[in-house]
């Protein structure tokens, strides 16, 4: 095994580990997006139910001190959807995920490609370290941008 052929390995190794883990929390991410505006709507349903419904004195205080209490719980999911920003975490990761297969498919083609004994162009080797790099750092800024832009909510 040559050098190239470490190196080559090593970049596909990283691609696949990084792939796992973004895409690990992608899932949790497009959960957590799901529950939150889910629990949003029905929460915000019934509270509207609560407050129409027709019932003798004793029991609306009761039913508007329970539609009071979800009203404010609505008004905590949505700060928090907002403050995570689950959904727009999902959508760049979703995209961090594409461009990783694509780089993953591109090192797996190429690796085919080689013949018995042929070791791989260390510019190629390069190349597709940099573009990890590339995907990352982008993938990093768009991050940082997305808790900047929350962070001045």
């Amino acid at each position: 095994m040559t050098t190239q052929d470490g190196q080559l390995e090593f970049v596909a190794g990283e691609v696949r580990r990084i792939l796992t883990a973004i895409k690990r929390h992608q899932k949790g991410d497009r959960r957590r997006a799901f529950a939150l505006q889910m629990a949003t709507v029905t929460l915000s349903a019934c509270s509207t139910v609560l407050l129409g419904v027709r019932v003798g004195d004793p029991g609306r205080q009761v039913l508007l001190d329970i539609a009071l209490g979800i009203s404010a719980l609505v008004t905590v999911l949505a700060a928090w959807d907002a403050f995570f920003a689950h959904r727009s975490l999902w959508i760049q990761a979703s995209q961090t995920v594409l461009r990783l297969e694509s780089l993953d498919r591109d090192i797996t083609f190429y690796s085919v490609g080689l013949t018995e004994g042929d070791g791989p162009e260390p510019a190629a080797v390069r190349e597709f370290l940099d573009r990890l790099d590339g995907i990352l750092r982008e993938h990093h800024d768009a991050w940082a941008k997305l808790r900047k832009r929350e962070d001045a909510s």
